[in-house]
């Protein structure tokens, strides 16, 4: 068995006929650009491709506009060449067994749920599923004193998204995590922004370092692989579960436009909810966020 990434099954099997790989199995295939997974279809024999069309899709750095440009050019459809096209929705296609959700269609979903409770659960289904799979996750203690909601934090922004006072919350919310369990605890903080979890990673390793410095003691390059690891964007953290999650929303009345691109897809939510298993908070304004499509599903957090 090998396990590789597309680039390096490039250079690795580069020299290997059609057909030589006897199994091929793709994972987080709805992120991948049908492109990408070509050549090592081409050298299998059989491929199982396992992902999900309302996750993350792929990231395309080619503007939309000149993709949309080269596709009436050369007469395609959206069905050869769109930005959000993937070896999921590709392998899809191909799939006669399926349903159609959200004008889509799934090849064999995943009807069975195994990871958050409710209300995590109930909102991804309703938003991204249509309420058509069913959950069989049991409740647990999580360990955590955090609770399901939607924190109302208004403020400016500083720089393009980051809001400081949305910020001081959630450091004193590890930080009262900390004081109750003495250590460091199952809990992701993620972002639609990549600025705001750039500017976390630096506010929170000094109180945080403090904080636990009263019951233990922990080098640098430890609490900086926590951080590395628990903080970061909705997009790199798509895979990943931890028993808590806190959604630090950002923006402010100036800079609301770019919640627009967060909520044109349910996408982007149902991967941030589901990454929490038993908690999940929310923390922005809500006079912003609420009133965005899928958003607004956050006002059952309350």
């Amino acid at each position: 068995m090998v396990s590789s990434t597309f680039a390096s099954i490039q250079r690795m099997f580069s020299r290997i006929r059609p057909g030589t790989i006897p199994w091929l199995f793709v994972d987080e295939a709805g992120q991948a650009v049908p492109q990408a997974a070509a050549g090592a279809i081409w050298c299998s024999k059989r491929a199982v491709i396992v992902g999900d069309p309302f996750q993350i899709e792929p990231v395309i750095t080619i503007p939309e506009q000149v993709v949309n440009n080269i596709s009436r050019y050369f007469g395609l459809d959206k069905t050869q060449i769109q930005t959000s096209l993937s070896v999921q929705s590709m392998a899809d296609r191909a799939n006669p067994y399926g349903w159609i959700t959200n004008d889509t269609w799934t090849g064999s979903p995943l009807r069975v749920h195994r990871r958050c409770v409710d209300p995590m659960f109930s909102i991804a289904n309703e938003i991204a599923y249509n309420g058509m799979m069913y959950n069989s996750t049991l409740a647990d203690n999580p360990h955590l004193f955090i609770q399901n909601g939607f924190v109302q934090v208004e403020g400016k922004v500083s720089g393009r998204h980051y809001v400081p006072e949305q910020g001081a919350l959630i450091r004193q919310m590890i930080i009262d995590e900390i004081r109750q369990l003495q250590d460091l605890s199952d809990l992701f903080v993620i972002s639609p922004f990549s600025e705001i979890p750039s500017i976390l990673k630096k506010e929170l390793r000094q109180p945080i370092k403090q904080a636990l410095m009263v019951y233990k003691q922990i080098e640098n390059n430890e609490l900086q692989k926590w951080l590395d690891a628990h903080i970061g964007t909705v997009h790199t953290f798509q895979g990943k579960q931890a028993a808590g999650v806190i959604l630090c929303l950002g923006l402010d009345q100036k800079s609301k436009g770019a919640a627009s691109w967060a909520s044109s897809k349910p996408n982007l939510l149902n991967v941030a909810l589901t990454r929490a298993k038993q908690r999940f908070v929310a923390v922005g304004d809500g006079t912003i966020w609420l009133r965005q499509p899928y958003f607004s599903k956050l006002k059952a957090l309350k």
